[in-house]
């Protein structure tokens, strides 16, 4: 699998986690990093075919917004 794909779906789980009641904000905080810090990567490898590093993109937008979803729930319940 390469790497673009993975930040795309590890993106999509933190939007998920952002969805769920209770503790899913710690883990949607930390998904987005993840997800943020493997889409600068996949993005830069310019030897992997277009679809993936524009999936890298997309997961790395995604985890910036799910990063921000994620701290501002956890700012609002504090």
């Amino acid at each position: 699998m390469k790497l673009g794909w993975f930040a795309f779906l590890v993106a999509v789980g933190g939007a998920i986690c952002v969805a769920l009641p209770g503790p899913g904000m710690f883990g949607a905080v930390w998904l987005g990093i993840f997800a943020t810090a493997a889409g600068i990567l996949g993005f830069r490898r310019t030897d992997d075919p277009g679809p993936a590093r524009l999936a890298a993109a997309a997961g790395l937008t995604l985890g910036v917004v799910v990063f921000a979803l994620g701290t501002t729930r956890y700012i609002l319940t504090l």
